[in-house]
């Protein structure tokens, strides 16, 4: 291939590609030389590029995808950068055909040990450029956009510039089933990783994906919505109304009591509810760094009056309105880290209007926290570690019930909710500033300790009746001379506090039962 005359160049470049169809003279070529001679051919400008530079990129492309060792001489040879540039501004100059090569050759490279050297910015926006604009190359972008998403680089860029509402936006004009399965396939891939993940957490959205999945019957949907609901509990328990042992409530849930109409749903506003939406807000993570470093049990008496002058409350000066406050901006704002959390995007929720801590909440976790682990005569077992927490709530939610006659109970509580949300100017009230509460209440709140205590336990709702579950997986014989044998169980915050009441056993039955009020 030392030749110099064109003719000869374009036939000797016809007889390689030939023989680089060829997996065993691609090994035997695998040669510095050979490699930085086709190189040569691509860059030389006195040769045509019909069909010259055509073949160069063709038998560069056989070589670097049927032999691995290839790749290491074409990145001594200088040819990523090549690569680079050619695909990043060589549309207008390379003929359709060799173009196409380019984008093969970045895809092998994309594949390879060697990707780290094309995670640049020029190269993300071009395959953006190209997936939206250039109908012929769509799919062809899509696929080098799966091989970037496990690379950080890459989905900071998407994150940064909004661009994961770009790929929703193709699926939805996508007319071809394969089309729509590999956008879907992109979007799972890339939805797994929490900063792109949160971007997706639309209502819009999931109700698409809800629509698409009887006419397609996709896994992959199914596990893309789990994989939302896992980002926003509030969304999950809303849509599904269980929260599973594995979905820790530690800190942005909110749980709306109330199924909003449909038109309210398109608005996505929920203020308006007529009842209370309880929300969770815990420094757990801050609490238990706290006991770390201090190697000591924090007194959390202590911790409430340091903490006295620095509470931020909910606007307590004006009242938020339904305009204000959406169920949308909620979502986006459940357990998303502090970068993501006060997004200049949502300009409707402000920080202060949204950022404050319920200081009783972890008063109650630091107190439960000394009495399950830091104390001589702490419980041994989970009955009794779930009775303990059990009775710790009714405590702390019995209020002046004990004094009432049953029929006086609705109109009592009703006048602490109203109280509660006047002081706060809104209906959206902290589970720890509630003093007295019913299954609802004593459900949500049991189930946040239990998470933040290391206890395992479910949240579920149905036909407005909440109640928590405990599972015994394997026969204990302590637990079992108490009754207690493998099962799902019911936790009684009612009654008998603290019992375990087999899930389908009449006393269960009994206890999840609607009152009449």
């Amino acid at each position: 291939m030392k030749y110099k005359h064109s003719d000869v160049i374009e036939y000797l470049l016809k007889i390689f590609n030939n023989l680089t169809e060829h997996k065993r003279f691609c090994q035997d070529f695998c040669r510095y030389a050979v490699i930085n001679t086709i190189k040569s051919y691509i860059v030389d400008e006195t040769l045509p590029q019909i069909p010259h530079c055509e073949d160069a990129l063709l038998a560069l492309e056989n070589m670097l995808s049927r032999q691995q060792d290839s790749l290491r001489l074409f990145m001594l040879a200088g040819g990523i950068p090549l690569i680079e540039d050619l695909f990043v501004t060589g549309e207008e100059k390379l003929s359709d055909e060799g173009y196409k090569h380019v984008i093969a050759i970045l895809h092998v490279l994309l594949s390879s040990d060697y990707v780290n050297h094309l995670l640049h910015g020029p190269i993300f926006e071009k395959i953006f450029d190209l997936y939206i604009e250039n109908s012929c190359l769509n799919l062809k972008m899509l696929e080098l956009i799966n091989l970037l998403a496990k690379h950080e680089e890459f989905r900071c860029f998407i994150y940064e510039n909004d661009l994961i509402n770009d790929i929703v936006t193709m699926l939805k004009k996508e007319k071809t089933s394969y089309g729509t399965q590999y956008h879907l396939e992109v979007l799972s891939n890339l939805v797994k990783y929490k900063q792109i993940g949160y971007q997706l957490l639309d209502l819009e959205f999931l109700q698409f994906l809800k629509s698409v999945q009887p006419k397609l019957n996709l896994p992959i949907i199914r596990n893309m919505i789990n994989d939302m609901h896992d980002y926003c509990l509030t969304l999950k328990f809303y849509e599904t109304n269980r929260l599973d042992v594995h979905n820790k409530l530690d800190d942005r849930f909110y749980l709306i009591q109330e199924k909003l109409s449909e038109e309210a749903f398109a608005n996505r506003n929920f203020t308006s509810s007529s009842k209370p939406v309880y929300v969770v807000s815990v420094r757990l993570m801050k609490l238990i760094s706290e006991i770390d470093n201090s190697k000591t049990f924090v007194s959390s008496t202590h911790l409430i009056e340091d903490n006295a002058k620095g509470r931020r409350y909910l606007s307590t000066t004006s009242a938020i309105s339904d305009q204000n406050l959406s169920l949308k901006a909620l979502y986006q704002h459940s357990r998303i880290p502090e970068n993501i959390l006060y997004d200049r995007r949502v300009s409707f929720l402000t920080k202060d209007e949204l950022y404050y801590n319920d200081y009783y909440l972890e008063h109650y976790i630091l107190t439960l926290m000394r009495d399950l682990y830091f104390v001589d005569d702490a419980p041994k077992n989970l009955t009794e570690k779930i009775r303990l927490v059990a009775q710790y709530v009714a405590q702390k939610l019995s209020g002046i019930f004990i004094n009432l006659k049953e029929e006086e109970k609705p109109r009592v509580f009703q006048e602490h909710i109203c109280s509660l949300q006047q002081s706060m100017g809104m209906n959206i009230i902290p589970i720890g500033y509630l003093r007295m509460g019913d299954h609802c209440e004593r459900a949500l709140l049991f189930k946040v300790l239990c998470d933040n205590l290391c206890i395992p336990t479910t949240l579920c709702r149905d036909n407005e009746m909440y109640w928590n579950e405990v599972t015994y997986a394997n026969y204990d014989e302590e637990e079992g001379s108490k009754g207690i044998i493998p099962g799902v169980y019911v936790v009684d915050l009612m009654n008998t506090v603290g019992k375990l009441m087999p899930l389908h056993s009449l006393e269960a039955y009994d206890y999840l039962s609607p009152k009449i009020k």
